[in-house]
This record gives structure tokens, sequence and C-alpha cells, in this order.
């Protein structure tokens, strides 16, 4: 009897650890979330803030196009959000850094030279990665991190996203301009390398997820 009772006591302490290093996997997990949503808050209104201000001042774009531009940009969002299940159920959690690198791939075509085809891809891309991720991040949240923890984390994604658009003028006005005079693109530097960036460790980390599967 005392070697089944001290069985069973070995089980569950193994039991516990296993349950505590999923645990500190999915707040890892979080933490990306959180700081790829404070970005991706920056990129989106950064860049519907600054892309108007590129095509009409650098290229001369009349304000008609452009405004057709970012009507498409944000119902590219819309089409996004009725499609994003079949993604999902196709994609899995892949979906996650898919809609973060078509967020940076968006940002860079309006680092290049003139092109009105790629403007309005990149405007496409822009809007439906914005939905993409923060539509994803809530349905992993809510599947994946324990109910005591949910309110929390949510609360910290939706305060991170807002602190993102609070800190879109600092950025275009006070940090960016320190490096460089190039008023024009300067921000999509940041919008470019930055969501690439989350995408990339995104991948690696559901990609070890997949594999431990």
């Amino acid at each position: 009897m005392r070697k089944i009772y001290l069985h069973k006591r070995f089980d569950s302490f193994i039991n516990q650890g296993e349950k505590a290093k999923v645990e500190v996997h999915i707040n890892k997990t979080v933490v990306l979330f959180a700081i790829a949503t404070l970005i991706v808050g920056i990129s989106y209104i950064g860049a519907t803030a600054k892309i108007p201000f590129l095509l009409e001042s650098k290229y001369h774009i009349p304000e008609a196009r452009v405004t057709n531009l970012m009507t498409i940009l944000a119902f590219s969002g819309v089409v996004l959000g009725f499609i994003f299940g079949p993604i999902l159920k196709r994609l899995g959690n892949f979906t996650y850094p898919l809609m973060l690198a078509c967020m940076s791939l968006g940002n860079f075509f309006f680092l290049l030279p003139q092109n009105m085809v790629l403007f309005y891809i990149g405007a496409i891309l822009i809007g439906l990665s914005f939905v993409g991720t923060m539509s994803f991040t809530f349905y992993y949240v809510a599947e994946h991190v324990p109910h005591t923890g949910i309110n929390f984390a949510t609360s910290l994604l939706l305060a991170l996203g807002n602190v993102g658009s609070i800190l879109v003028p600092l950025i275009l006005t006070k940090w960016i301009s320190s490096f460089t005079n190039n008023i024009f693109v300067a921000l999509f530097y940041v919008t470019t390398i930055a969501p690439l960036t989350c995408a990339l460790i995104a991948l690696i980390i559901f990609s070890k997820q997949s594999k431990n599967q």
C-alpha cells in the first residue's frame, strides 16, 4: 500500500511539473503577443496616418485616389474577417506569423519608388494583417490561456494596442526625426522591420510547439 501511495504522489508531482512548464510556455507566448500587439498598433495606425501624407506630399497623387486607397485598406480588413475561420483552420497557429509578415510586406511596398499597383497591394496587406493578427491573438488567448488568466491577458493586449496608437505621434515627430531627415518614408522602415522580427520569433515558437505535439 505504501508503494502505491508513493507512486501516486510521484505521478502527481510529475504532472504538476508538466503543468508548470505549460503555464510558463503560455506566459512566454502571451508576452510575444503583447509585444507584437504593441508593434502592430504602431504599424497600422502609423501607416494609416503616414500613407496619405506620403502619397499626396511626395508623389502628388490626387486626393481622390488616396481616399480610394485608404478605403480599400479598411475594407480589406472586413473581408479578412469573413474568411479568417477557414484560414485559421487550414494554417493553424502559423496564421499568426503569416499575418505579421503581411503587415511587414505591406509597409515595405511604401518604401519602394512610386508604383500605384504595389501601393494598393501594400494597403490591402496592411488592412487584412491588422484584423488577422488581432483575431488570432484573442482566439489563442481564449483557447490556450488558463481561465484564471484570460481577463488579465486580454486587458494587457488591449492596453498595449492602445499604447501603440498613442506612441505613434511621438515616434513620428521625435524618435524617427532624430535619426533621419527623410520624413516621408522613415516610419515605414520601423513598420517593416519590427513586424517581420515578431513574425520570425512567432514562427520559431509555433514550430517548436508543433514538433512537441
